[in-house]
Formats: C-alpha cells, structure tokens, sequence
C-alpha cells in the first residue's frame, strides 16, 4: 500500500501556517491546492486565523453610497420645466366601453385623451389604430415553377428511397434488391 506524502508535508505546513503566510501562497509553495492546505490544517486542529473579508459593522472601510446609472444620467440631463401631473381615469377618458382607446398625446399633460372613434367588434381600437396595432401578416407568394419542380423531385426521390418490395422488405436494401437472407 501507498503511502500518504503528509506526513513529510506537515511540519511544512505548521511553519507556514504558523509564519502567517496566507493559504494561497502555502498552496502554492508546496505544489497543492487552496482547498486542500485549507483540509489539512483543520484535520490537523491548528490555530484558526480571523477571516481576511472584513465583517459588516467592524472596522471596514465607510460604504460610499452608489449612484445608479440611470441617477448619473438623469443628473446629466437638463430638465425642463415641470409638467403640471394631471391623473386620468379611464371612466372619464373614454366616453363608452366600445370606444376605441388607443391613447392619443402624452399621459400627464392636459392635453392627453383617447381616439374615441367607434371600436371594432371584438378589439380594444378603431379601424385605423387596428391596422397599425395589428399589423397584417403579408399572404405567401406563389411557388415558382422552378420551385415545384424541385419540391416534386424531391417527393419522387424519398418515395424511391423507402419503398416496399415483395417480401415486406423495406428501405435501401429493399431499393437494391439485396436481401438479407
């Protein structure tokens, strides 16, 4: 049976860790992994050491408070003038449940409202705001001759492939005539 080569390792092992050195180096000083120096010095109960990361509420460096991107853009920006915020309720913007609400002009200004054309039976919008809601799926073209041609030789050549002989052979030994008896 092999022996294991810790038994030469530890006294290495204990003067490193004793010298302070991190689990790093020791690893990489002695040809091992992090996580294996790391398994030895518990098996073999040295000293633990305070953890380098340093805990919330300690001595750790003051947090500097992070600015978003989208704070550090808006702060680029230069905002015009207040919009008065006017709320809008659906029951007041739209004169019937049948009417078309696609919304016209911007939310929070006075000016916003709703198309209030007559709806389309079964949609939320009128003919107009239908076709660009709803936009209309173009027909396929026509096959060219050239392309029905390629789709028949195409359907001749897998029938060919796969057809039945006498026997109920099938498949490309049954194309060939060879048979497997």
């Amino acid at each position: 049976m092999k022996q294991s080569p810790w038994p030469e390792r530890d006294d290495a092992l204990r003067e490193h860790w004793a010298a302070g050195l991190t689990t790093v180096t020791i690893a990489d000083r002695m040809g091992l992994s992090k996580n294996a120096v790391i398994g030895r010095v518990h098996r073999l109960h040295l000293p633990s050491r305070p953890s380098p990361i340093r805990p919330k509420g300690s001595g750790a460096a003051p947090k500097v408070p992070r600015v978003s991107r989208v704070q550090t853009l808006v702060a680029r920006e230069v905002v015009p003038e207040a919009v008065p915020v006017v709320p809008v309720r659906w029951a007041v913007a739209r004169t019937s449940d049948k009417s078309c609400c696609w919304p016209i002009g911007e939310p929070r200004t006075p000016a916003f409202r709703f198309c209030d054309a007559p709806g389309l039976r079964g949609k939320p919008y009128c003919a107009e705001h239908c076709a660009i809601a709803y936009p209309h799926v173009a027909a396929p073209r026509p096959r060219t001759d050239a392309q029905l041609r390629a789709d028949e030789v195409r359907r001749l050549l897998a029938q060919a492939r796969w057809k039945t002989v006498p026997g109920g052979r099938v498949g490309a030994n049954a194309r060939m005539g060879v048979s497997d008896e």
